[in-house]
């Protein structure tokens, strides 16, 4: 009995033995008729994850200058409409190439900016007989605040007409300003093509805006303005703090305005390349993760339909079944393979892709920081 039993467990380790040995013949031919199949039908599923994404860094830090002077938060237009802003520079009137150029200013400033509007030498006439009243008529045509609809249509229906009360301009401009602890935060611009003519004191009236409480800055720009009149002009931009220019037209002009903007433009260039940099790193990933599955679907499709084909060309040459079914197994797992990839690419991907727009983020709050302390300091 015991012999018996021996030799039945005997056979029972040599039927196993064969039964693994002949599943790794079976995997092993398997395996071959795959690769027969690849070598004739197959497709570069490696070549789908040869993507490179480079992500962007974004800007460097903003270049401030600790010169300019600050943002600032109220902003009122002193605008000339005397008689003679009649006179043309170029193809157009002065009157004309002003409110363009004011026009397009008002379009370059910051949210965050309050304006308000002066108008001058509008009333009347530039004869003697309309003098008392254009000398009078200095008009706030809009308080200084966010809405600047009305700003806008209040410059466009300006005409040159009068004389020029300049004091009476900036004394205007001055009771729509604050007491302010930052010197320069508060801005008057005068855009005009001459000097006083009403009797009053410019001089005076700016050097009260820039050594009051309300710390205002007054920056003249001179339109097409005659050589005699700038010397008081500069005189009445010192006294107030600010800077005086000549400008030959209204391009020169627009120009003129933007520069004053302290910060603002290096700022809003930082602020749009850091936008720009992360919007092209999502941009990037997005597109990398469309070719390569675009890629990987294409070729699994096709491998596919080739296999089918390939796999009834096995069954009539008489392809065991059992290894025909390991064969498409093999198949099936080298796209679980190729998918199982693309989700590891995408996650590697997203997570490089979130770093680097981090650290644009940090960057750009960095030079916001920055930004706010020179204003404060300033």
């Amino acid at each position: 009995m015991r012999q018996i039993l021996i030799a039945a467990s005997a056979l029972s380790i040599l039927l196993a033995g064969n039964i693994v040995h002949s599943a790794i013949a079976q995997e092993g031919e398997a395996s071959s008729l795959l690769q027969e199949f690849l070598s004739e039908s197959g497709e570069d599923l490696e070549g789908c994850f040869d993507e490179l994404v480079e992500m962007q860094s974004g800007p460097a830090g903003p270049e401030l200058d600790k010169n300019q002077p600050p943002v600032p938060t109220r902003l009122l237009i002193a605008l000339d409409a005397s008689g003679s802003m009649a006179g043309t520079v170029g193809s157009v009137s002065k009157m004309e190439a002003a409110i363009s150029a004011v026009q397009s200013f008002i379009g370059t400033l910051p949210e965050s900016i309050d304006v308000g509007l002066v108008a001058f030498g509008h009333q009347g006439n530039n004869e003697e007989s309309g003098k008392a009243l254009s000398c009078e008529g200095v008009e706030l045509l809009a308080a200084v605040g966010s809405d600047r609809s009305a700003l806008r249509s209040q410059i466009d229906e300006l005409s040159a007409t009068g004389w020029t009360p300049l004091a009476g301009a900036l004394e205007m401009a001055g009771s729509q300003l604050e007491a302010s602890d930052v010197p320069g935060e508060q801005v008057v611009y005068v855009v005009s093509d001459g000097e006083e003519t009403c009797g009053g004191d410019p001089i005076a009236a700016a050097r009260q805006l820039n050594e009051s409480d309300v710390r205002a800055i007054v920056n003249i720009i001179g339109l097409d303005l005659p050589q005699a009149d700038r010397e008081m002009l500069e005189a009445v931009a010192n006294a107030g703090g600010g800077t005086f220019e000549t400008v030959a037209d209204g391009n020169e002009l627009l120009a003129a305005l933007e520069v004053r903007a302290g910060n603002i433009g290096e700022m809003t260039r930082v602020r749009a390349m850091s936008g720009h940099a992360t919007s092209a790193n999502n941009s990037a990933v997005g597109g990398a993760m469309l070719r390569v599955n675009t890629c990987v679907a294409g070729i699994m499709t096709r491998e596919n339909q080739r296999f089918g084909t390939w796999r009834q060309s096995r069954r009539d040459a008489n392809t065991e079944p059992d290894i025909l079914s390991e064969v498409n197994d093999l198949h099936r797992a080298r796209h679980d393979e190729a998918r199982d990839r693309a989700r590891t690419l995408y996650d590697a991907l997203r997570a490089e892709n979130d770093a680097a727009n981090q650290t644009i983020r940090q960057n750009l709050d960095a030079a916001e920081d920055a930004n706010d302390t020179l204003e404060q300091a300033q």
